[in-house]
């Protein structure tokens, strides 16, 4: 097996933070409370 290009690890570390700040922004939506309820609501407006 070759080792990928350059770009191809790239790719997968950008994938890898994208990721973790998946992760990190799903876990303080559970931990925090949103001050704002309807503020998803006024965005559409």
């Amino acid at each position: 097996m070759t080792t990928p290009e350059p770009d191809e690890r790239q790719l997968e570390r950008t994938q890898q933070l994208i990721d973790e700040a998946d992760a990190i922004a799903r876990d303080l939506r559970q931990t925090t409370p949103d001050p704002f309820p309807e503020s998803e609501e006024a965005e559409e407006h």
